[in-house]
């Protein structure tokens, strides 16, 4: 024989309190209190609601958009990350492109790899006299092909 006496739980303000005994022959439930299950089902009843509402306006957005472009009023902007870190910039206006440009990556200097290292004349390697090279801090390229 297992008894659970009382189970409190809060949810959004409401206090749902249930009374269970529980025994091999019969199980008695508190008639007055609200079930953990009828507190989740009026919980997702307004989350649907909700969730409708938020379509209802989707579509009135997707109408709207749909009925300008049959129109031909539109003007899109696109923005490309191109392979080097760079950003293009295209404005169309009525599907046909009305401008393009190509706004540079943010640069940082790193040690060049392919120089060799300076050395001094008693031949110690001086590695802040090293030649740096400007390199985009952020390369589409490199994070696909881990480069």
């Amino acid at each position: 024989m297992s008894v659970r006496t009382s189970n409190s739980i809060n949810m959004e303000g409401t206090t749902v309190s249930e009374k269970v005994v529980s025994r091999s022959d019969s199980t008695s439930a508190d008639s007055t209190a609200v079930t953990p299950s009828e507190a989740f089902k009026e919980i997702l009843i307004e989350k649907l609601g909700s969730v409708r509402d938020t379509l209802e306006e989707m579509r009135e957005q997707k109408e709207a958009i749909q009925t300008v472009k049959n129109e031909g009023q539109v003007t899109e902007i696109v923005r490309r990350m191109m392979p080097d870190g760079s950003i293009m910039i295209t404005e169309y206006v009525e599907g046909k492109v009305k401008s393009r440009q190509r706004k540079p990556p943010h640069m940082e200097y790193v040690v060049d790899k392919n120089q060799p290292i300076p050395k001094n004349e008693e031949g110690m390697a001086l590695p802040s006299k090293q030649a740096m090279v400007l390199k985009p801090k952020f390369s589409v390229a490199e994070e696909l092909f881990n480069m």
